[in-house]
């Protein structure tokens, strides 16, 4: 939770996007140079960002996958139907991280 100093009580609520997989990286700009990264894979989280609901972590099956290597952590996915039709991504199954 995110709690403001003002008294509205009021919450952020976010939405997340996470893949795996391969990205190219650098910085970009003369004048305000910042850097980027850029690849399908940034593409697929940012596209399961979006269509996300708040709240809820989305993830790909590859980082799925890698999750279950973490042992010091827990983690409950919960299956989500494959979605089609992203922008030349093509079918993606992914899930819920709770």
């Amino acid at each position: 939770k995110f709690s403001s100093n003002s008294d509205d009580r009021s919450q952020i609520l976010i939405r997340v996007g996470m893949a795996s997989g391969p990205v190219a990286a650098g910085v970009v700009g003369n004048a305000m140079p910042r850097y980027c990264i850029f690849g399908d894979t940034v593409n697929s989280a940012s596209r399961m960002e979006s269509t996300g609901q708040k709240m809820r972590i989305q993830i790909s099956d590859l980082t799925h996958q890698l999750l279950q290597f973490a042992p010091r952590y827990k983690f409950k996915c919960e299956a989500r139907e494959s979605v089609e039709g992203w922008r030349g991504v093509g079918l993606k199954n992914k899930g819920w991280k709770e």
